[in-house]
Order: C-alpha cells, then sequence, then structure tokens
C-alpha cells in the first residue's frame, strides 16, 4: 500500500480538525475525552509541522463561507506582498515565501497561517520592519492583516499560532519527530470516530470514506487515477466461461 507524504497526513488531519464542526461529531467524541484542549492540541501539531515545510498545491474538497473568504484573502494579498518584497527586500520574499504557493480549498488554513506567522517574525529586526512597513503601504497592513487571522480563528475555532524557525541540520529529525507526533494523535482520535460514530454524513465530514478502513491507517489503498485502468485480479477459470487457448509457440517451418 502506498505511503502517505508528510503533506497528504497535515491535509487529513485537517479534514479531521474541520469535521468536529459537524453538528453531533464532538458531543459523540466528548464521550470518549476529546475536549476543546483537544482540539487545540490538534491544530497545534499541525502547525509546528507546517509552519516552514508547507509548499505544494492540491485541490481539495472546499468548505464554509470562511474557507472561501480565506481563500480570497490569500488570492489578493499573496501576489502583492510577493511583488512588493520580490523587488525591494528580496532576502524577505525568500523567507516569507520559501516553499510556500497558492492553495485550494481546506490546504489554505496551513498557507496563511504560516504566512501570517512568518509575518510577525518580520518585527524582530530593522530591515524586517522596513519590509514589513513596505507591506502596509501596498495595503497589507494591520486591519488586512486582522481580517486574516479573524477569518483563521473562525475556521480552527481555536487559534495557536505558530514560531517559525529556520531550517538547521537537524531540520529532518525535527521534522520527523513533529510528523510522528502529529500522526499519533491523529491515528488515535481516528480509530477512537470511527467506533463512536456511525453516521455516514458525519464520517464523512471527517474525511473517512465510505468502507474506507484504511482511512484511519498510515498507509491506505491508492484511490483509481483518472484515465487509467484499475488492475483486475487474476480469478482463474470462470464458470461458464471458456477457458483461454495456451499459446502454441512458434510452429516448425514457420
Amino acid at each position: 500500500m502506498a505511503r502517505l507524504t508528510t503533506r497528504q497526513k497535515a491535509l487529513r488531519v485537517v479534514e479531521f480538525l474541520l469535521g468536529v464542526r459537524h453538528e453531533g461529531v464532538a458531543s459523540a467524541l466528548a464521550r470518549h475525552g476529546f475536549t476543546p484542549e483537544e482540539l487545540a492540541e490538534g491544530w497545534r501539531l499541525v502547525a509546528a509541522l507546517t509552519s516552514d515545510a508547507f509548499a505544494e498545491r492540491e485541490p481539495v474538497e472546499v468548505r464554509p463561507a470562511e474557507l472561501a473568504a480565506l481563500l480570497a484573502w490569500e488570492r489578493a494579498w499573496f501576489p502583492i506582498a510577493a511583488a512588493a518584497l520580490r523587488a525591494r527586500h528580496p532576502r524577505f520574499h525568500e523567507a516569507l515565501f520559501n516553499r510556500l504557493a497558492p492553495t485550494e480549498g481546506n490546504a489554505v488554513v496551513l498557507a496563511v497561517g504560516t504566512f501570517l506567522d512568518r509575518l510577525a517574525d518580520l518585527e524582530a529586526t530593522d530591515a524586517g520592519r522596513q519590509a514589513r512597513q513596505l507591506l502596509a503601504a501596498r495595503g497589507l497592513d494591520a486591519p488586512t492583516v486582522a481580517e486574516a487571522t479573524r477569518l483563521l480563528a473562525s475556521v480552527r475555532e481555536f487559534r495557536v499560532p505558530a514560531s517559525l524557525s529556520l531550517r538547521t541540520s537537524d531540520a529532518a529529525e525535527r521534522d520527523a519527530a513533529r510528523e510522528a507526533a502529529l500522526w499519533s494523535w491523529y491515528l488515535e482520535w481516528s480509530a477512537i470516530a470511527r467506533v463512536a460514530i456511525d453516521d455516514r454524513h458525519q464520517l464523512r465530514a471527517l474525511g473517512f470514506r465510505p468502507g474506507g478502513a484504511a482511512s484511519a491507517t498510515e498507509e491506505p489503498s491508492p484511490e483509481p487515477q483518472p484515465g487509467l485502468p484499475e488492475p483486475q485480479p487474476n480469478l482463474g477459470p470462470q464458470p461458464g466461461l471458456p477457458e483461454p487457448e495456451p499459446n502454441p509457440g512458434p510452429q516448425p517451418g514457420s
């Protein structure tokens, strides 16, 4: 079975966290100890893993109005910030947009959260504050940032900022530990959810496919790809169907 990438795991956890908002899900999980603190812990683990490692673009299911507004904010302000910093502060353009790209659907929660964390980190130095002042002059001012923060808080229900850390020689080991912590949290609560909840709509809201027991495992069966035939199992001779003729191979004199 195909292994999930780090990014796929993060998106799966985000789907689960957003699904907790579905009517009936929170109360079902609360009977097993799922508290607001557990929800905040899930978001904290996501933020820790994705704060400097989120990049690729992959469309996922678009959810309610807050996500649509957050996507509109990203599409309006990411290009403006990128253009301004690339022209006048290229060093900070790299710091702000390193491995960060436009997104679709639920992935915008990770992208905008990472962007806002990095934007706040610009205030740490004089040069960074100059870059921040430039962005404010271009329209990315305090009220605009506050709107994105409000939308994130509305989507997450709990805002758990993650501080930006520069990648070092032990980045791989650190990221592996963060990934393991996030996935352990998800495996526990996804397994509990599949037992505690039997409503198909609620399970789907948490990101579980109908009948997909592998949804709560690390290595689910890969889904069929559009345009590619699905592999067919070899079932041997079938009743009522003629057996295929054997290939006799080359004939003498041919």
